[in-house]
């Protein structure tokens, strides 16, 4: 015997998904005292009690169907608007949301209640609004969606509209608000950043503020606040990742010295499609396909993200691919990172060239030149153990158009 399949109604897609820890208890809760709350349906889908069915199927499938918990479904009878009303009412008190995830869930709401209003059905006051104190089962007149969707989630409707904008402008960043990672006027920073309205010392003083407000901070002067974002200004703006979330790409003229000497670019494992244009790789992985997770085979170009760990690791797994003689030959650009342990193994073994001045990264959606890093950059050539004597040679000559190249001591000269 299997367990009934069960869709899921979309009005209980609203509340985000519960972390992994949640589930975890959440899981062992069901396993151990059965299902508590019945499970409701509406038009033959889960209304609400996702969670609940999903538990149960996991149970079933990891301990067998017979030890699935005993749990009862009842019918919610009652008009769209009615069932949004309940979805709401049963889930708002359950869960921790932030103001951001509120914001968010309104805007669904918003979007809900237009609908309604605009197919001309609008129901009055139910025993629904009046069991659980809901606020809009009854759609006033000349009360504009957002309003109402605002007092619901208790949030302004300003707040509303700005995750909207999110929504619409920057679906990954209105996902990472509604999942709880990222506060609403961060990811509105993120966007400002992005659109090029806002400059990003501007974004982290905008953000240093919000948080010294919400935290009540007092004896804070205009030049405390001023030295608090230029360090973070410092900090951030070394981070550079070549995949789409940034935008920000290697120059093509380095691009082009680096295919100059490798003849070729076979794979670049940390990349997106955009960036590839200029790359011209025959193979590269993107970030939802995890290049850590990949076999890089032959003529590799690599810029890595930049923030820890994961350029640590990008570089450990160039180097780790050409001891295996996988990886023929590699050029890495980085940070001149001399402090780190995975940068002075490099600079043991490989030739390196210091660029004269701080590269000027492009911007991948406009083309535009302009961001300019606040630490110097080294690009390291992993040569050709085949043909060493003149692939360093050419990597030489080719490098020291734009910075000083160096050889490692005791290596090939």
């Amino acid at each position: 015997m299997n367990l009934p399949k069960m869709d899921i109604h979309p009005y209980a897609e609203l509340f985000p998904q519960m972390t992994p820890d949640e589930w975890e208890t959440f899981v062992a809760d069901i396993h151990a005292n059965g299902v508590l709350t019945p499970i409701t349906l509406f038009q033959g889908k889960i209304l609400d009690g996702r969670h609940r069915w999903t538990a149960i199927e996991e149970i079933a499938e990891k301990h067998g169907i017979e030890a699935k918990p005993p749990f009862n479904c009842t019918i919610f009878e009652g008009t769209e608007a009615e069932a949004l009303t309940y979805v709401y009412s049963a889930n708002i008190h359950r869960r921790h949301l932030t103001t951001g995830q509120r914001a968010c869930l309104g805007v669904e709401v918003k979007r809900h209640l237009q609908e309604t209003i605009q197919a001309g059905n609008p129901t009055g006051a139910n025993q629904y609004q009046e069991r659980n104190s809901c606020k809009f089962a009854g759609i006033p007149d000349g009360k504009e969606a957002a309003e109402i969707a605002a007092d619901t989630v208790n949030v302004s409707a300003r707040s509303i509209y700005k995750a909207e904008k999110i929504q619409e402008e920057a679906p990954d960043l209105f996902e990472r608000v509604r999942a709880g990672e990222m506060p609403l006027g961060a990811a509105e920073t993120a966007l400002a950043v992005r659109n090029g309205t806002q400059t990003q010392s501007q974004a982290i003083r905008a953000c240093v503020s919000e948080v010294i407000q919400s935290i009540g901070a007092e004896a804070i002067t205009e030049e405390k606040l001023e030295k608090v974002s230029r360090v973070l200004a410092d900090e951030t703006t070394n981070i550079h990742v070549s995949d789409d979330s940034y935008e920000w790409y290697t120059p093509a003229h380095v691009i082009e010295l680096a295919r100059n000497v490798l003849g070729a670019i076979d794979c670049d494992p940390a990349s997106c499609e955009l960036a590839n244009r200029t790359v011209q790789a025959e193979t590269f992985f993107t970030k939802e396909q995890n290049g850590l997770l990949q076999e890089w085979q032959g003529r590799v170009w690599l810029n890595p993200p930049y923030n820890m760990p994961l350029v640590q690791q990008f570089t450990e797994k160039c180097l780790e691919e050409y001891n295996c003689n996988r990886v023929r030959t590699a050029i890495i650009l980085v940070n001149n990172a001399t402090d780190t342990a995975w940068f002075q193994a490099m600079l043991s073994q490989f030739p390196v060239c210091f660029p004269s001045g701080r590269l000027h990264f492009d911007n991948g959606r406009t083309g535009e030149k302009g961001m300019q890093t606040r630490q110097g950059q080294a690009i390291f050539y992993l040569f050709d153990i085949l043909d060493s004597g003149d692939s360093i040679a050419r990597f030489c000559e080719t490098f020291s158009q734009i910075g000083t190249v160096l050889l490692p001591y005791g290596g090939n000269q």
